[in-house]
């Protein structure tokens, strides 16, 4: 079963579970048109505005019939222009669902945030 993470600093729960399948992360920003995407916005109303909005979206978002839809549709050119950590720009979380997947032997924070470094964006 996958695990999903809006904020790798936090985790990826469940996190008492021990991983004993296949491990599949998805990262996802609150803000990412990408992952909220789907043809079901046209005439029904998502699970995620049902729910608080996310760290980075507008508590203003609501759901219009047809109007969600294409508001979503129209982000997609522009959803890696956002900052690092939100948007469709995953970057440095990246590198720690990497590490979390693969768990290399003798891995440290301080080893994951090395890593960070060397694929950080400006």
């Amino acid at each position: 079963m996958g695990r999903f993470s809006a904020d790798v600093d936090a985790g990826f729960p469940p996190y008492d579970a021990p991983w004993e399948d296949s491990r599949v992360i998805h990262l996802q920003h609150p803000s990412d048109p990408v992952v909220h995407w789907h043809r079901d916005l046209l005439f029904e109303r998502p699970d995620w505005l049902r729910e608080p909005p996310g760290r980075d979206v507008l508590d203003e978002m609501v759901w219009f019939p047809f109007v969600t839809f294409w508001q979503v549709t129209m982000d997609f050119p522009f959803a890696v222009e956002f900052p690092v950590g939100h948007g469709h720009r995953y970057v440095q979380e990246s590198v720690d669902a990497w590490a979390a997947i693969v768990q290399p032997p003798d891995w440290s924070p301080g080893d994951t945030q090395r890593r960070r470094e060397l694929v950080r964006e400006d």
